[in-house]
């Protein structure tokens, strides 16, 4: 480990696969998904938001499930997204049962930068852990969008504001509010 010639399992980790020497690989398809969480991220997109998005285009975290807010914060905090890796983060406790626990300082680590190719600039992964360190994303709005309400009274009574900076507004949420303006 301290050489950083140990292998690296892949199996459970999104955007990699390893060859036949045993190098980690990328895989493109499931690497395109690792970019667009952190470019989502570092633009402000929450989480739970990037989850609901890649859920919504059918896309699967590497163990075939949902995508979840915390599995896309765990996508972001993987230094392996960068090229790097840190050895040893979990720990086997018992080698008869394979008990494993996370590493807490009971053993040693080993951080070895540029071990294989990234998926995500070392910038970007950069960016990310200082949003995540910052926790200010836990403030950011999980909706695109507001709610629709109807102007009340006035010459405009009866239209809905939509604010330019929304991706997009849904045909549904629209006729609904509508129809709560005519009473429908």
């Amino acid at each position: 480990m301290k050489n950083g010639t140990q292998k690296i399992p892949t199996s459970a980790l999104l955007g990699y696969d390893t060859n036949e020497d045993g190098e980690m690989v990328i895989i493109q398809q499931e690497a395109e998904i690792v970019k667009t969480i952190y470019r989502s991220f570092v633009q402000g997109v929450h989480p739970g938001l990037i989850a609901t998005r890649l859920n919504g285009v059918g896309a699967k975290t590497v163990y075939g499930n949902d995508w979840t807010s915390d599995s896309v914060r765990k996508i972001l905090r993987n230094e392996k997204c960068c090229g790097d890796v840190l050895m040893q983060k979990p720990i086997t406790i018992d080698y008869i049962s394979h008990i494993s626990k996370i590493n807490e300082g009971e053993a040693e680590q080993y951080y070895i930068a540029d071990h294989h190719d990234p998926i995500v600039s070392r910038e970007l992964w950069n960016k990310a852990q200082e949003l995540l360190d910052k926790q200010s994303w836990m403030k950011w709005k999980r909706r695109e969008q507001q709610r629709l309400m109807p102007v009340k009274t006035g010459r405009l009574k009866g239209f809905i504001s939509i604010s330019t900076e929304w991706k997009e507004v849904s045909l549904t949420r629209l006729i609904s509010a509508t129809q709560k303006v005519r009473g429908t």
